[in-house]
């Protein structure tokens, strides 16, 4: 028989027999348990009272260990392993709390198990080579877990059923697993790999502080939910991420993704996020319970599709693609300030809904733009959507007023729709090819409504239950029709063609101040009525003019001016083929009325 005494005056004894046995690591076996009945392979520390307490443990081989198993019916306090090769399996049990396990080997790790009915303060395990599994449970809660290989992990399992304090894998080559579960909090998970990793996954029944997935090659799953809350998660690849899943019963403070490859799917219910990707963004999800702060979608690729949903409000949506975007859902219960989407590519559908106001949407696309839709319970202050090609629909809708609506295309705009339940400041709608329709509904007064095209409109509505005091319609091309009806006055409606204009038609229940409306060809139809005073109608065309009709609804018949009007008549039809001509409808018995100008 053999014995070693250290510091603690621990006893240490080996399996086989006394007389047999020369050497306590024989075998490359060591069994280490306390029993009342025999000592023979057990550590026997002091005991002043209650379960026993096992101080240490010390087990150091040249070359590779094959089994260490430790039990005890008490505490451990520390247990040491150390392999100048590789070591198969580590086993640590205790009904009472374990104070700390160190596993070292030189080559590589199989299986080191820590259990404890307790709770456990460290647990190091470190490689030279690759651990295939680290498995830490807990009873109670569990301090630190450091785990690192020069090679790859496979799993690395910790479990308490209190808090987790710091859990740290870190590998030279590829991890594939890391589950981290805690019936409390947690509160730092760091995984890195300069490999690729397949999975982590952290769950705490409370709050989690901080995870931290780092992995120059590629990373499969992040999986983080908290019952609590969330401060912050980190997810960086060099290579693609696939999936990051993070929710929290409560508020979740920042995420962060950025990979210099693809992402495939982030959802994360959160107050911030922020995703970035080298490549293609293929799936962002994003909702909270309540507010949200910031959410930054990048990618140097394209993005398919980017979902932002809050039950309060959101301060800022920017989703930034070098290729193009699919779709944009921006959805708040409450307020929405800032949406920005900008596409190097083309544009799908970008939609922005608020149960309350919106301050500012701006879209911008590199090609064009297919549909946009901004609905407002309350007032919405700013909509920007422009367009190196063509727009396709873009509509904003508000409860309340909208302050400034503004659509530029590069080549052709289909429809540009624009209602307010309040009033309509400004509507600004610019292409450079043709616009076919334009239709701004406000129940209060609209001030501006500016429409150019360098190519030709097709129809222009603009209606206000107040006041208008501003049209402009302007197009190189044609103008098909362009109508303007006020339940209260209009100040200015101008249209200018370079080509002909079919139908003008102005109407206001007050007076309106000026009309002008100007063809470089021909004019068919040009109707004003107001209920009040018309101040001026100017109607002028190089080619011809079908129909005039101005209609003063307050006006008396006056026989001085009514004689003066028939001699204008005779006149003109004398100078008939002259140049512009204007046929009225004698019928009406509203004159005078001001003539047009030829």
């Amino acid at each position: 028989m053999r014995e070693f005494k250290n510091k603690w005056q621990v006893k240490y004894k080996c399996e086989k027999e006394e007389n047999k046995l020369s050497n306590p690591l024989r075998n490359n076996k060591l069994v280490a348990k306390q029993s009342s009945e025999r000592t023979a392979g057990g550590i026997v520390g002091a005991a002043s009272h209650g379960l026993p307490v096992y101080i240490g443990l010390l087990v150091v081989a040249n070359g590779s260990i094959t089994e260490v198993l430790v039990l005890a019916n008490g505490s451990i306090t520390e247990v040491l392993v150390l392999a100048n090769g590789s070591i198969t399996e580590v086993l640590v049990l205790a009904n009472g709390s374990i104070t700390e396990v160190l596993v070292l080997a030189n080559g590589s790790i199989t299986e080191v198990l820590v259990l404890a009915n307790g709770s456990i303060t460290e647990v190091l395990v470190l490689a030279n080579g690759s651990i295939t599994e680290v498995l830490v449970l807990a009873n109670g809660s569990i301090t630190e877990v450091l785990v690192l290989a020069n090679g790859s992990i496979t799993e690395v399992l910790v479990l308490a059923n209190g808090s987790i304090t710091e859990v740290l894998v870190l590998a030279n080559g590829s991890i594939t697993e890391v589950l981290v579960l805690a019936n409390g909090s947690i509160t730092e998970v760091l995984v890195l790999a300069n490999g690729s990793i397949t999975e982590v996954l952290v769950l705490a029944n409370g709050s989690i502080t901080e995870v931290l997935v780092l992995a120059n090659g590629s990373i499969t799953e992040v999986l983080v939910l908290a019952n609590g809350s969330i401060t912050e998660v980190l997810v960086l690849a060099n290579g693609s991420i696939t999936e990051v899943l993070v929710l929290a019963n409560g508020s979740i403070t920042e995420v962060l993704v950025l990979a210099n490859g693809s992402i495939t799917e982030v959802l994360v219910l959160a107050n911030e996020v922020l995703v970035l990707a080298n490549g293609s963004i293929t799936e962002v999800l994003v909702l909270a319970n309540g507010s949200i702060t910031e959410v930054l979608v990048v990618a140097n690729g394209s993005i398919t599709q980017v979902l932002v949903l809050a039950n309060s409000s959101i301060t800022q949506a920017l989703v930034l693609a070098n290729g193009s975007i699919t779709q944009v859902l921006i959805l708040a219960n409450s307020s929405i300030r800032e949406v920005l989407v900008l596409a190097n590519g083309s544009i799908t559908e970008v939609f922005v809904l608020a149960n309350g106001s919106i301050t500012e949407v701006l879209v911008l696309a590199n090609s064009s733009i297919r549909e946009v839709l901004v609905l407002a319970n309350g007032s919405i202050r700013e909509v920007l959507v422009l367009a190196n090609g063509s727009i396709t629909e873009v509509l904003v809708l508000a409860n309340g007023s909208i302050t400034q609506v503004l659509v530029l295309a590069n080549s052709s705009i289909t429809q540009v729709l624009v209602l307010a339940n309040g009033s309509i400041t400004q509507v600004l709608v610019l292409a450079d090819s043709s616009i076919r329709e334009v239709l701004v509904l406000a129940n209060g007064s609209i001030t501006e409504v500016l429409v150019l095209a360098n190519g030709s409109i097709r129809e222009v509505l603009v209606l206000a239950n107040g006041s208008i005091r501003e049209v402009l319609v302007l197009a190189n091309g044609s103008i098909t029709e362009v109508l303007v009806l006020a339940n209260g006055s209009i100040r200015e409606v101008l249209v200018l063609a370079n080509g002909s204009i079919t139908e003008v038609l102005v109407i206001a229940n007050g007076s309106i101040t000026q009309v002008l409306v100007l063809a470089n060809g021909s004019i068919t139809e040009v109707l004003v009525l107001a209920n009040g005073s018309i101040t001026e109608v100017l109607v002028l065309a190089n080619g011809s003019i079908t129909e005039l009709m101005v209609i003063n609804q307050t006006f008396e018949p006056n026989e001085e001016l009514a004689q003066l009007y028939k001699e204008m008549e005779e006149a003109e039809a004398q100078l008939c083929g002259h140049g512009a001509h204007a046929h009225t409808d004698e019928t009406k018995k509203t004159k005078p009325r001001k003539k047009p100008a030829v």
